[in-house]
């Protein structure tokens, strides 16, 4: 599931120099302090109720095209209040802008990894078996 709720996620580290299709995947764990805000907003409104048991966690949820990695000083003046409140701007850290994030039909359960990983071919195949032609395209465009 993905509610769309945000264009930039934001990361202690940068990534390097890619620019390019990404594989967006949940964490395994949903952080025990963490469960209150669900019940706050913007993330009640945005998340609609949805109970935490139904929070898709260790999943392929969605793909969308990285296309710059920023030091977060860089993008706080264009914030909406919304994506400021489901991000960490603290000073320092990296704003990763994606574009064309396209939420997966079924989420693809997938035990992810630290840092940047390569997604295997089979299931590369799954995820691009639930895009269209056009979402494809968006996402393979040359960098």
């Amino acid at each position: 599931m993905s509610v769309g709720a945000k264009r930039i996620e934001t990361r202690s580290w940068s990534q390097g120099t890619y620019i390019g299709p990404m594989a967006i995947h949940s964490g395994s764990r949903f952080p025990e302090a963490n469960r209150g805000l669900i019940y706050q907003e913007p993330f009640r409104t945005v998340l609609a109720g949805l109970p935490l048991d139904a929070m898709p966690l260790g999943v392929i949820m969605a793909v969308g095209f990285l296309e710059d990695v920023v030091p977060v000083e860089m993008v706080l003046r264009r914030l909406s209040k919304q994506e400021r409140a489901f991000g960490d701007y603290t000073p320092g850290r990296h704003a990763w802008i994606f574009r064309d994030v396209v939420a997966l039909r079924e989420p693809i359960p997938f035990k992810g990894m630290l840092n940047m990983w390569v997604v295997p071919a089979k299931t590369k195949a799954a995820i691009l078996a639930q895009l269209t032609k056009a979402q494809i395209a968006k996402l393979e465009v040359a960098r």
